[in-house]
């Protein structure tokens, strides 16, 4: 296992809810950081395992603090679900379009 995978694998240790508040606010933090980078390097599909201790671990720091930490966690949870987004068009980009125009023409053809 390469050491940035590793790096990860802490980070998604770091939010869960057995960790100190500032391991988790810092973990939050991270996650952010890991996202934008891997992002505007292309290297997304890093993240796929890690993902739902992402989102797991954001909307259960989320529900526990302050507004701050509630802000700090809304914006870093945009941009996990960006990152799933885009990494979602890359694989199956086509079917997604097909499948969404398919549905709107449906949704106006059928009261």
């Amino acid at each position: 296992m390469s050491i940035f995978r590793r790096f990860l694998q802490a980070t998604v240790a770091g939010v869960s809810p057995t960790q100190p508040t500032c391991v988790r606010i810092s973990a939050v933090r991270a996650v952010s950081e890991y996202c934008s980078h891997l992002s505007s390097t292309d290297r997304t599909h890093v993240l796929q395992p890690f993902i739902g201790g992402m989102v797991d671990g954001l909307l259960s720091v989320m529900t526990q603090f302050s507004t701050d930490v509630i802000a700090l966690c809304l914006e870093t949870l945009r941009v996990v679900l960006e990152v799933l987004l885009f990494t979602v068009l890359a694989y199956c980009g086509n079917f997604i379009i097909i499948f969404s125009i398919s549905f709107y023409w449906f949704r106006l053809c059928v009261p």
